[in-house]
């Protein structure tokens, strides 16, 4: 086995793209390309845009009454309605 740095990391290097083409790496890969097309994923939550101020605001006063938990995993029914209602 070589004990050259730069073979030790071209190995690491080499097990590190090995790694991302397994799972949720391949899904960001996918990820990466539909972006370049122009589609919109809502799926990361890393938006290109820095997030509009009032809604910092919002976050905050949730935040503060303690609403700091994870959203039902369908949503909540009443924005599920308003966003078909808003589909429609």
């Amino acid at each position: 086995m070589s004990t050259n740095p730069a073979d030790r990391e071209s190995r690491i290097a080499h097990q590190v793209d090995i790694i991302a083409d397994v799972g949720f790496g391949k899904f960001l890969k996918l990820l990466h390309t539909v972006s370049q097309r122009g589609i919109i994923s809502l799926g990361v939550g890393e938006p290109d845009f820095n997030t509009p101020w009032h809604i910092c605001e919002a976050a905050l006063a949730a935040m503060r009454a303690g609403q700091t938990g994870y959203t039902p995993t369908n949503g909540f029914p009443e924005l599920r309605q308003a966003v078909a209602e808003d589909l429609e």
